[in-house]
């Protein structure tokens, strides 16, 4: 378990960590890892691309259940919640306490 979250740890803030590699890295990486290019999609103001690309470690894993967006990371792609955009901090923090 201690492998697992230490690993989960490192590739958690490799994927977060908005750093841009060389196309054939990109595209040699990503057939195993999580890169952040697939990463970027999933926190994209979408819902469909953010209820996707969940893998932690291993990208094979959104292959193998199809849950694998096919979206491309672009620089102009916002990241958020649909529809959430034009809330302030403070709504947003009240949101949960909300009713639906």
């Amino acid at each position: 378990v201690i492998v697992f979250e230490a690993l989960v740890l490192i590739c958690s803030g490799f994927h977060h960590s908005n750093v841009r590699l060389p196309v054939k890295l990109e595209q040699w990486l990503s057939r195993v890892l999580i890169t952040p290019s697939i990463h970027w999609v999933h926190h994209h103001e979408i819902q469909r691309d953010t209820d996707s690309n969940y893998g932690t470690i291993f990208s094979f894993w959104d292959r193998l259940f199809v849950s694998r967006s096919n979206n491309q990371r672009t620089a102009e792609m916002p990241i958020g919640l649909e529809n959430y955009s034009d809330k302030t901090f403070a709504q947003l923090l009240l949101q949960p306490f909300k009713g639906v």
